[in-house]
C-alpha cells in the first residue's frame, strides 16, 4: 500500500476512514462498488506475488509492489468519477492528466514528474494522486514505454546507499557502482533522466486489450467495469425521487 510510503506510516491520516486499507491496500476482489469486478488475469498475478507482498512491504524504498490501478470498462460507467472519489478518500488531491492529450513522450513524462512534486497555491498539502484518463487514446508507443519506465524505475538518490558507501570509505567503489546502475538503466530501456514512481496512479481506459497497452497492463492492479443493469438504475431513481419527495410519472423514468 502507499499509505506507508507517502504517509510514513502503516494507517491512512484521514479521521474519516474508518476500517480502510489505504491506497491499493485492499485486495484483488470484488471492490464493493456495483458494476467494478476484479480482472480475473489480474487476480491470479495478485496470487502469484501474494508470496513476495511481505518483501516488497520491508523493501529499501518502501513502495507497494503493484504500484497502478487499471481500471477500463465502457464510457459512462463511473471510472473517472470513481478513481477522484477513492483519491480522496485516501486521503490524496486527485491530480488528473488527460494522456491522449500528450501526445509525445516527454510531454507526458514531464507532466507525470510534475503531478508528483507539485503542490498547489491554495495551501492544500495532500499528497497527489495522478489519474490518466484515456490512457488507451495514447496512439504513440514511445509515450506508453515511458510512463512504464517511470513505474519500474528505481527511486532516484537512495539514501541508504550513500550511507553505506561512506562508511566504506571507498569513493573509487561508489562510482563504480554508480557506473554499474547507469549501464543497467540504459541496458533496460529506463534512462537516467527517468524518476522513479513516488505517488499512487490510477490509469483510466475503454478497452484494456487495446495493443499499445499490453505491456502497461503487466504492472497494473486490473478492475473491469460493467455497464449497470437498466432495473438498478431505475431502483436508484425511485430511491432518490422518494427522498427529494418527488413525483415522477413511471413512462419517465422507463424512457
Amino acid at each position: 500500500m502507499w499509505d506507508k510510503f507517502v504517509f510514513k506510516t502503516d494507517t491512512n491520516p484521514n479521521p474519516s476512514q474508518k476500517g480502510s486499507n489505504g491506497m491499493f491496500g485492499g485486495t484483488n476482489g470484488n471492490s464493493g462498488t456495483s458494476g467494478v469486478k476484479a480482472d480475473p488475469a489480474a487476480e491470479e498475478k495478485a496470487d502469484n506475488n501474494s508470496a513476495h507482498a511481505q518483501q516488497a512491504a520491508s523493501s529499501d524504498d518502501g513502495r507497494p509492489l503493484q504500484k497502478v490501478i487499471l481500471l477500463c470498462g465502457p464510457p459512462g460507467t463511473g471510472k473517472t468519477t470513481l478513481a477522484h472519489i477513492v483519491a480522496k478518500h485516501c486521503g490524496y488531491r486527485p491530480m488528473e492528466i488527460n494522456a491522449s492529450d500528450d501526445r509525445t513522450s516527454e510531454v507526458l513524462k514531464d507532466h507525470v514528474n510534475r503531478a508528483m512534486n507539485s503542490n498547489t497555491i491554495t495551501g492544500d498539502r495532500r499528497p497527489n494522486c495522478i489519474i490518466l484518463d484515456e490512457i488507451d487514446g495514447i496512439d504513440n508507443r514511445a509515450s506508453i514505454d515511458t510512463l512504464v519506465n517511470i513505474i519500474k524505475a528505481p527511486l532516484r538518490s537512495s539514501k541508504k546507499k550513500h550511507e553505506k558507501a561512506a562508511a566504506a570509505g571507498d569513493d573509487g567503489e561508489e562510482e563504480e557502482e554508480n557506473e554499474k546502475e547507469k549501464s543497467k538503466g540504459r541496458s533496460s530501456g529506463v534512462g537516467s533522466s527517468i524518476a522513479g514512481l513516488s505517488r499512487p496512479m490510477i490509469c483510466i481506459c475503454n478497452d484494456q486489450y487495446t495493443p499499445v497497452l499490453r505491456e502497461l497492463r503487466r504492472h497494473c492492479q486490473v478492475f473491469v467495469f460493467q455497464p449497470p443493469a437498466e432495473a438498478r438504475l431505475i431502483s436508484r431513481l425511485n430511491a432518490i425521487c422518494s427522498v427529494q419527495k418527488l413525483t415522477v410519472r413511471s413512462e419517465c423514468k422507463f424512457g
